[in-house]
């Protein structure tokens, strides 16, 4: 019941809901970061890959022609994927009626960089979409109304691992969108570097909290908690013996508890 007590108690619980409250701006913080850095790197390698796709020859893939040239175009995917670290490499042909199904045109598939289990879809094979993010975004990319859409997975699943996709437009010469082209690339770096990093700021704010409250619980204890204690003991022993006792003098460098020691003399 004591003051100093007291005062200590709300100091460290206010500097631990502090350290909280800088734990979570932090990891949202360094989250949207490593998002943004792997959005743009990501964009790049999708980006490139648009370069080994005929978008003229999509159609003509789909129709069973040219298939030498998808043989070709094929093998680069393949060995792109894999030289890239990234999970999945995949162009697809919406049905443009509802964007709620979808033909597979190239699957490439790399299993090693993050010990996933996918099996690459075949050629023609037609599937639903995904669900209606998905399903919203291919079509902003096929109407043309984005360049690029991003899709984040930063929690896995029984199916799959924590990974951003980022798709993005193949053009036939003319400009026109002709199919999407999708890669997905695994983000357990997230998981693995802002462990560490969550540790080092909760354990920096808990350091400098207990110096923190150590130190201003002492001022307040010499500047304030004595000062009154003296006030309140001097009071009491008064009130008990009627007998004048040693002045309180200046006890305080606060104005309210100096008035108080000289109301009390």
């Amino acid at each position: 019941n004591s003051i100093a007590a007291g005062i200590v108690s709300i100091i460290v619980i206010s500097l631990l809901v502090f350290g909280v409250v800088v734990s979570i701006i932090a990891n949202l913080v360094f989250t949207n970061t490593f998002k943004n850095v792997y959005a743009d790197t990501t964009y790049h390698i999708a980006d490139t890959a648009t370069a080994l796709v005929n978008g003229d020859n999509i159609d003509e893939y789909i129709a069973g022609r040219e298939m030498e040239d998808y043989l070709r175009t094929k093998g680069f995917l393949d060995r792109y994927c894999k030289r890239i670290h990234v999970s999945l490499i995949y162009v697809i042909k919406p049905d443009t009626t509802d964007y709620a199904t979808f033909i597979s045109i190239f699957n490439a598939v790399d299993n090693t960089v993050d010990n996933s289990t996918y099996r690459p879809w075949e050629f023609g094979h037609r599937r639903d979409t995904t669900n209606e993010e998905y399903r919203l975004k291919y079509k902003a990319i096929f109407e043309e109304e984005s360049e690029q859409e991003i899709v984040y997975r930063l929690v896995g699943s029984a199916t799959y691992h924590p990974h951003i996709t980022m798709l993005v437009p193949v053009k036939r010469s003319s400009g026109e969108v002709t199919a999407i082209l999708c890669v997905q690339r695994p983000i357990n770096e997230i998981t693995a570097t802002i462990r560490p990093y969550l540790i080092t700021v909760a354990t920096s704010v808990m350091i400098l909290s207990v110096l923190l409250a150590y130190n201003i619980s002492t001022i307040i204890r010499n500047r304030f908690v004595e000062p009154v204690k003296k006030v309140s003991s001097e009071a009491m022993r008064f009130a008990k013996e009627n007998t004048v006792g040693e002045p309180l003098g200046s006890i305080s460098p606060y104005n309210e508890l100096s008035n108080l020691a000289l109301s009390i003399d």
